[in-house]
């Protein structure tokens, strides 16, 4: 049982290069409207916000969604993909 449980725990989510260039455009223009001191106890040390890239798996491909701690997010799913 914990081989099979193992076995269903691996996923692997990929960005085309259309979704990761525009990933990298989001994440590099955005501004987080949240100042790092609310963050970050020693801003030497965490210089930039962080993001959490959300794949969703569906029938046709995976949406891929980009969240910052302020609340924004962007889909950067490439739909001609689909």
């Amino acid at each position: 049982m914990n081989d099979e449980l193992e076995n269903r725990a691996k996923y692997l989510f990929e960005m085309n290069e259309v979704e990761a260039e525009a990933a990298m455009r989001w994440t590099s223009e955005h501004e987080c409207t949240i100042p790092r001191w609310q963050f970050w106890r020693d801003a030497n040390y965490y210089k930039y916000p962080s993001f959490t890239y959300s794949f969703t798996p569906t029938g046709v491909g995976d949406a891929v969604t980009i969240s910052c701690h302020c609340g924004a997010k962007k889909d950067v799913t490439d739909y001609s993909s689909w």
